[in-house]
C-alpha cells in the first residue's frame, strides 16, 4: 500500500479547512441531497463528501456507508487532493499497487472502484473531495464525469456559503451586542448637563445634576462651589485646572472624577466638557454629568475579582482551563501544563480531542454539546488524558459553560483533578485482592464464608469441586440445605446458629458427610465468627479438612490427633495471622490513602504514593508467608529460614507506618544490619506486628509516645527488644496469666485477649522464649529471644536444654 503525500501547502490547507468550522458537526440535509444524487447519477452504492485534516478523512455526508471517519493514510481522497485540478479515477482498485493491499479494499466497504472530484475553494486550496465509491470494476461515461465535476462546484459553494454565514452571523452577534449595550447604557446611566456663561460668569445645572449632587430642585450655584463639591486634593485641583485650560485655550474635557454630595456621600462622576468660541474667545462652557458610582465600584470590584481569578488559575494546584467551543484550548494553567507534558504554547495549538484518549472522545464530545444546547447546566466526567510522552493520565473532569450577558455562549471553564495516583493504588488493590483469592483458592483445604442466613457467600475451589458445582457462582447465595443431604445440612446449619447466638469464637468439630452416592467422607471442620468494627457477628469463616483416609487407618489415631492439634495452633495462628498482619495492611493502606487524598503539596504526595508502593510489596510478601504456612505440612525446623534482623523489622515499621503517622508515634530502630535468626517469616511478622500495634493501642496519653526496637547477641541467640513508655501492665496482678487465652487487661473494647496467647506459641514454635519488665504507667519492654543464625546454610544447628 502507498501512504498519500501530503500537500506542498499543507498547513495553509489545513488553516483553511479550519476556517469553515465544519469538522465534527452534525449532518445536515443539503449535504445529504448531494451524495444522496451523486449515487443516483453515477450509479454506486456510496457516495461522500470528505475533508482531509492533518490525521483522518471525515465524512461531512455519507450515503451508503455507515462509519463517520477513516484514518488519512487509508483515504484514496488524500491522494486525490494532491492534484487539485484533476478527477482521481481508479477503475479496480486490486489491480491498482497504490491500493491493492488497503484495508479499506481488502475489508469493509471493499473499495474497487473510486472516482473523487478534489473540493478546490476559491484561494486554490483542495479541502477534500465529493466521491463515490463501488464495490466492483466499473467506468464512468463523459455526461457522469461532467455532472461529478459540477456537483463538486456545488459543494464548495455550499461551504463557501457556510463561512460567509459564520462571518455574518458574526458580526450580527457584534452589532446585536454593541445594540444591546447601548439600549442598557441608555436605561440605567445617570446623565445630567451643566453650563458656564462666562458673559455673566453664572452656572446653570440641569435636574439630573442637581439629583446626583443632593441638593434641592431649587439650588444656584456658583462656580466655586460647583468646584468645592469635588473631594479636596487632586480631584479639586484637577477640575479647577480643566476648566481654567479650557476658558483659556478653548480644549475640551472627559474625566472621572468623586465628589462629596451635599449630604457628605463620596460618589463616582463622569465630567465631560466642551468650549464655545466667538471672536477667539471662550464664551461658553458646558459639558454632561454623569453618575457612574455604581458602575465605577463594580468596575473596581470586577478587576479585583478577575486579578483573584487570574492568580487562583495561575496556581491553582489542580488543572484549570479555558475552552473554546470549539473544543480548542484557549488558556490553561501551570498545574495543567504539567499534568499532560505539553507546554502552554503547545496546548494553545491544539484541542481537547486531540489529548483526549480515543475510547473517551465520544462520550466527552456528547456531554459539551449537551452544555451548549442547554440541556445540562454543567458535567462531571473521569476521563483519561494522553501524555505527551504517550503515557494515560486519570482525571476527574469538570466542565461549565459561560455565557455573555445576552445569554449566548462564550467558552467553556474546566477543572481537572489529576486522580492517576490514586487509579495505580486502587489498581494495586486489586491486584493484591486477586493474589489473595489464587492463595485462597489454592490451599488444599476447603474454604467458605456464610452470612447470617448460613448462605454460603465465598467459596474456593476445593469446595466447589467437593460439591460438584462446576461454577462459584452455582453454590453462592445457597445454604447447605440446597447443597448437601438433608441430614448434613441439618448438622451443620444448626452449628452455625450455636456460634451466631452464643458468641463461641471457634467451633471444631469431626463431621461426617454422606454424600448423594451412598459415599463417606470424614472432615475436620473448623468454624470461626466473623466480626466488624462494632464486634457484632457478620458471618462465619469455615474451613473443612478430608480426614476419611486417616479416619478409616486405626493404626494412625495417633498421628491423626498430632494432625488435629497442628491443625488447631495453625488455624489459630492462621487467623491470628490475618487478623494482625492484613488488617494492619488494610488500616496501613486506607491511612496512607487518606493522607493521599488531602496533601497537596506535591513531594508529600510522591513520598505518600512511595509509602503506597512498598506497603503493596509488602503485602504481597506477607500473602506469599501465609501459602507458606497453609501449605507445610511437616515441622517446624522444616520451615524455618534464614532472616534479618533489621529488614524484618522495618518490613513492619512500613506496615504500620500510617498508624505511625496517625497518633504521632516516634519508633526508634537500633540494630546491627548482620544479625540474623533461624524464624519462620510469618510468624516472626506476626509476632513483632502484635507487639507493635499493642505498643499503638495502649500508647501513653500524657508524654510523647515512642517505641524503641533493640537487638543483642546473648549466647546462641539473638535477644530482640521492644520497649514503649505506654499504659504498662501490673506484672503482679496480672503476671501469671499474661499470656493466656482470652486474657485482657487494660477494658480496651476491642481486645480479644488471644494475641499473646498465639504470640507465645509462636515464639515457642520456633525454638525462643519471652521475657517481660513492665511498671503501670511507665511502659513494658518485651525481650524476645530467637535462634541466631550466623551462616547462610548454619541448618544444622540443634538447640536444646533450657533458654536463657
Amino acid at each position: 500500500m502507498m501512504q498519500p503525500m501530503r500537500p506542498a501547502n499543507e498547513k495553509e490547507r489545513l488553516l483553511a479547512l479550519d476556517s469553515y468550522s465544519i469538522l465534527d458537526t452534525l449532518p445536515e440535509a443539503e449535504f445529504d441531497d448531494i451524495t444522496r444524487l451523486t449515487s443516483q447519477i453515477c450509479g454506486t452504492p456510496i457516495s461522500l463528501i470528505c475533508l482531509i485534516d492533518s490525521t483522518r478523512q471525515w465524512f461531512k455526508s455519507h450515503h451508503g456507508l455507515e462509519v463517520g471517519e477513516t484514518p488519512r493514510e487509508y483515504a484514496f481522497c488524500a491522494h486525490a487532493i494532491n492534484k487539485p485540478g484533476e478527477i482521481l479515477i481508479v477503475p479496480d482498485s486490486s489491480k491498482d499497487d497504490r491500493f491493492a493491499d488497503n484495508p479499506l479494499v481488502s475489508g469493509d466497504p471493499h473499495v474497487t472502484f473510486y472516482a473523487g472530484v478534489p473540493l478546490v475553494n476559491t484561494d486554490g486550496y483542495a479541502l477534500g473531495t465529493l466521491c463515490i465509491i463501488d464495490n466492483k470494476p466499473r467506468t464512468l461515461d463523459t455526461h457522469q464525469l461532467n455532472a461529478l465535476e459540477a456537483i463538486s462546484h456545488q459543494v464548495v459553494k455550499l461551504f463557501e456559503l457556510r463561512r460567509k454565514n459564520i462571518l455574518l452571523d458574526q458580526k450580527q452577534a457584534d452589532l446585536q451586542k454593541m445594540l444591546d449595550l447601548l439600549t442598557q447604557t441608555n436605561k440605567v446611566a445617570r446623565v445630567g448637563g451643566w453650563e458656564l456663561n462666562l458673559n455673566d460668569n453664572t452656572v446653570t445645572w440641569t435636574d439630573v445634576t442637581k439629583e446626583i449632587h443632593e441638593v434641592p430642585a431649587d439650588f444656584v450655584p456658583q462656580l466655586q462651589q460647583a468646584i468645592d463639591f469635588y473631594k479636596e486634593g487632586y480631584d479639586r485641583k484637577e477640575i479647577a485646572r480643566l476648566v481654567e485650560d479650557a476658558v483659556k485655550n478653548g480644549t475640551s474635557f472627559d474625566e472621572e472624577f468623586q465628589i462629596i454630595t451635599a449630604r457628605g456621600e463620596e460618589r463616582w462622576v463622569r465630567a465631560k466638557g466642551e468650549a464655545r468660541l466667538a471672536d477667539g474667545k471662550c464664551t461658553r462652557l458646558f459639558g454632561i454629568f454623569q453618575d457612574i458610582h455604581a458602575q465605577k465600584l463594580q468596575d473596581i470590584q470586577l478587576a479585583q475579582s478577575e486579578e483573584e481569578f487570574r492568580q487562583t488559575f495561575k496556581y491553582a494546584t489542580i488543572g484549570m482551563a479555558l475552552v473554546t467551543l470549539d473544543g480548542k484550548w484557549l488558556k490553561v494553567n501551570k498545574s495543567f501544563c504539567q499534568m499532560v507534558g505539553y507546554s502552554e504554547q503547545e496546548l494553545l495549538q491544539l484541542s481537547f480531542r486531540n489529548i483526549t484518549h480515543p475510547e473517551d472522545r465520544a462520550i466527552d464530545i456528547g456531554l459539551v454539546n449537551q452544555l451548549v444546547k442547554g440541556s445540562i447546566e454543567s458535567y462531571e466526567l473521569e476521563k483519561r488524558y494522553i501524555h505527551k510522552n504517550g503515557g494515560i493520565i486519570w482525571g476527574i473532569l469538570s466542565v461549565s459553560l459561560v455565557h455573555d450577558i445576552q445569554g449566548a455562549p462564550l467558552h467553556f471553564v474546566a477543572q481537572i483533578i489529576n486522580i492517576t495516583p490514586r487509579k495505580k493504588a486502587l489498581q494495586a488493590i486489586k491486584e493484591e485482592h486477586s493474589l489473595l483469592m489464587t492463595l485462597v483458592n489454592n490451599i488444599p483445604v476447603n474454604i467458605f464464608v456464610k452470612d447470617l442466613a448460613s448462605r454460603k457467600i465465598l467459596v474456593n475451589k476445593m469446595e466447589i469441586d467437593y460439591v460438584g458445582a462446576k461454577r462459584e457462582a452455582d453454590i453462592l447465595g445457597k445454604d447447605d440445605y440446597d447443597l448437601y443431604p438433608p441430614a448434613t445440612a441439618a448438622i451443620s446449619i444448626a452449628e452455625d446458629r450455636e456460634i451466631f447466638n452464643t458468641g463461641l469464637s471457634m467451633l471444631n468439630k469431626e463431621t461426617l458427610n454422606i454424600r448423594d452416592d451412598g459415599s463417606e467422607h470424614w472432615f475436620l471442620t473448623s468454624k470461626i465468627p466473623l466480626k466488624n468494627e462494632q464486634q457484632q457477628i457478620t458471618g462465619l469463616l469455615g474451613i473443612s479438612y478430608n480426614i476419611s483416609e486417616r479416619k478409616l487407618t486405626e493404626e494412625k489415631m495417633e498421628e491423626l490427633l498430632n494432625i488435629t492439634t497442628e491443625q488447631n495452633m495453625r488455624l489459630l495462628n492462621f487467623a491470628n495471622i490475618v487478623s494482625h498482619n492484613l488488617r494492619a495492611h488494610s488500616t496501613n493502606f486506607s491511612m496512607l490513602l487518606s493522607f493521599l487524598e488531602t496533601e497537596t503539596n506535591p513531594d508529600t504526595r510522591q513520598q505518600m504514593f512511595d509509602l503506597l508502593k512498598r506497603a503493596s510489596s509488602n503485602l504481597s510478601e506477607t500473602v506469599a508467608n501465609l501459602n507458606e504456612i497453609v501449605a507445610v505440612n511437616t515441622n517446624i525446623q522444616e520451615e524455618t529460614q534464614r532472616i534479618n534482623v533489621k529488614k524484618a523489622v522495618e518490613k513492619v515499621q512500613y506496615n504500620i507506618h500510617g498508624l505511625l503517622l496517625e497518633h504521632g508515634i516516634s519508633c526508634i530502630t537500633d540494630i546491627d544490619a548482620d544479625f540474623h535468626i533461624k524464624a519462620v517469616p510469618a510468624y516472626l511478622d506476626s509476632v513483632l506486628l502484635n507487639f507493635l500495634t499493642n505498643s499503638i493501642k495502649y500508647r501513653s496519653v500524657i508524654e510523647d509516645p515512642y517505641i524503641r526496637i533493640t537487638a543483642a547477641r546473648e549466647n546462641q541467640y539473638i535477644a530482640l527488644s521492644v520497649e514503649d513508655n505506654g499504659l504498662g501492665i501490673d506484672l503482679k496482678k496480672h503476671g501469671p496469666k499474661l499470656f493466656g487465652m482470652y486474657m485482657t487487661f487494660h477494658g480496651n473494647k476491642d481486645a480479644r485477649g488471644v494475641g499473646l496467647f498465639i504470640t507465645k506459641n509462636q515464639v515457642d514454635a520456633m525454638n525462643g522464649k519471652i521475657e517481660v519488665a513492665s511498671t503501670p504507667g511507665k511502659g513494658s519492654t518485651f525481650k524476645i529471644y530467637l535462634p541466631e543464625n550466623k551462616h547462610e546454610y548454619a541448618h544444622s544447628l540443634k538447640l536444646t536444654g533450657e533458654l536463657g
